[in-house]
């Protein structure tokens, strides 16, 4: 079974946070929702999520991080030294790390610096 961390922050897109949760859970897959900042966040649309645990550097053992959009979430996350510091351990062990929407360019643009990244994206997206 695979490990799965999806990081729920402050301002994070309700729909892309929780959908994604949804769906691996019902495949039986590992998901926990990971709290960048406590044990709640509250999302773009004044929904309030509870996590499942709070980042820690736990967060590297799991198989997959993701990173859900929503600006203000997206925003959190690339300014958290601490879980840039993680994308970048975890990028640097082959492990996956996915990033949604907003989340995307706000990722490429710290963590994966690397001539073997793969990013995508739409195109309307900037690499």
């Amino acid at each position: 079974m695979k490990n799965i961390a999806v990081i729920l922050a402050d301002g994070c897109e309700e729909g892309e946070t929780l959908t994604i949760v949804d769906i691996l859970r019902r495949t039986e897959m590992q998901c926990d929702l990971v709290g960048l900042a406590g044990e709640t966040a509250t999302g773009a649309h004044g929904i309030v999520i509870r996590a499942d645990k709070v980042l820690d550097r736990t967060v590297r053992e799991y198989d997959m991080i993701v990173l859900p959009g929503g600006y203000g979430g997206a925003e959190g996350m690339r300014t958290s030294a601490d879980l840039q510091a993680d994308l970048k351990a975890m990028y640097a062990a082959g492990k996956f790390v996915t990033a949604m929407c907003a989340a995307r360019s706000r990722w490429v643009a710290t963590a994966s610096r690397s001539r073997t990244a793969r990013p995508t994206s739409v195109p309307t997206t900037p690499r």
